[in-house]
Formats: structure tokens, sequence, C-alpha cells
């Protein structure tokens, strides 16, 4: 890892703090992340700076949560520090409810750049792995673009990420289907995108694809979209998994 990169993540960290998501979407690390990014921007030509940034912002935030170590809490263990600030600097920043990162390590507020920089060099370090592992767009699939700007997360009354549940039970159990229920407007495309969006992510199957009834979707204010493929029969369906697969025989097999 050179020192541009770790400039570029600095700079990012504190766009990231700002919410500055058009800035962020331009700057350096963009390119230096390509691998990363290209998992969660699909096959869009040309996306937005705002839309770049964002996918950047994500994966900034989804780092610094992966870097937590195992184990209890340990605030002389040097990576339990590194994780405990980020997390309070980065990720709770705009939290209504945040703790300030000194209090919780027992610092002082003149104390803070004593450990903002080796947090953001291990930031650094560990993007940088994560690229270098990275493989372009490994999983075949044919996701739309998202239904949201921001992703609002989903919670039970334990705290816990309904997202990450349906990603537990279709990984480890034997969940083959899961449904989501809800009225008209509660979100449930939208949860389903993102479900499939964090599967693509961590490379948990081979190929994903998605279908819909639906002929045409909403995106608010005012816009109407019509869908390109959408489900009207199992043929239908067929096409989709061998366009997305590129199997000719998948789309040729025999209907019932």
């Amino acid at each position: 890892m050179d020192k541009g990169f770790l400039d570029q993540v600095e700079k990012a960290v504190t766009l990231v703090r700002k919410r500055n998501l058009g800035t962020l979407g331009e700057c350096g690390l963009v390119q230096r992340l390509n691998n990363l990014l290209q998992k969660r921007l699909g096959s869009q030509e040309r996306p937005s700076a705002v839309f770049v940034g964002d996918a950047l912002r994500n994966l900034i935030i989804e780092t610094i949560k992966e870097m937590k170590p195992s184990g209890d809490e340990n605030l002389n263990e040097v990576d339990w520090r590194h994780y405990i600030f980020l997390y309070h600097y980065v990720v709770l920043r705009w939290s209504v409810d945040r703790i300030d990162a000194t209090g919780r390590l027992g610092l002082r507020r003149s104390a803070i750049f004593d450990i903002r920089q080796p947090a953001i060099e291990s930031l650094a370090i560990t993007l940088w792995h994560r690229e270098q592992d990275a493989v372009a767009l490994p999983v075949k699939h044919n996701l739309p673009r998202f239904p949201h700007y921001y992703f609002v997360s989903r919670l039970d009354d334990e705290g816990r990420d309904y997202i990450e549940w349906i990603i537990e039970q279709l990984s480890t159990g034997r969940a083959w289907v899961v449904a989501i229920d809800g009225p008209p407007g509660v979100g449930k495309t939208t949860v389903a995108r993102e479900t499939a969006q964090r599967c693509l992510e961590r490379e948990f199957f081979e190929a994903i694809i998605w279908t819909s009834a639906q002929y045409q979707a909403f995106y608010p204010p005012d816009m109407v979209v019509k869908i390109a493929e959408y489900v009207t029969s199992l043929d239908s369906i067929l096409d989709i998994v061998g366009n997305t697969l590129k199997r000719r025989d998948v789309k040729e097999a025999p209907s019932f």
C-alpha cells in the first residue's frame, strides 16, 4: 500500500463524515477501489457521482464494521481501539444517540489525533487487501438499479438487521424460500433488492437472478419506469435465467 492510497482514504473518510456524496463519488479512491465498487454499481455505464459516492460510503462503513475484533471488548488492544474510534468517528457520525469516541476510549479530546491517524491507516490497509482480493463481477446477475437513494435499515425489537437475518437463512439454513410480506409501499421490493445486493457483494452465490411480475415500477416523487423483463409465464422465467447466465440450454428447456 502506497502513501497516496492512504491519503485518499483519509480524504474519503472526511467526505463521508460531511455526507458530501457528490465529491466522494469523484475522489481518487473510486479508481483505486474499482473492483470492490464495480460489484456495487452493477452494469450501469455512467452512474452519477452521487450514486458512486453512496456506494463508496457504504463500502467504507461496511469495512469498518467488519474490522470489529472477535471476542470481548478490550480497550487495551490496538485493534479494538481502532475499531471503536472508527465506528464512532465515521459510522455514528450523524447518529442522534452517538457517544463520543474519546469518552468511550477514555481519552482527552486533545488526544483524538493521536489515535485518528493510526486508525485510518488500519482502515486503509483493510480496504487495500479487500481490493487486492476482489475479482470484478465474479457473480452473474441481472440486478436492476436501486429503487432507493439511501437504504434505511429495518431492525427487529432486539436491534438485529432483518436483511442480515434473511441472508443467514439463505446462506446457512435450508430456507429455499424467504417471503417478505407487508402492505403496499412498506418497502418489500427495497428490502429484496438490498438483500440481493449484499449477497452479490459477499459472493454467496454463483448467480443472482432478479425477476418481477410487475411491468412498471414507481420511483418517487413522480417517475414511472417500464420494467424490461417481467414474469408472465414459466417460459419467461427461463428466458430471464438463460439470458443472465448466457445459457441457451436453459432458454430452450421444455416448459410444463
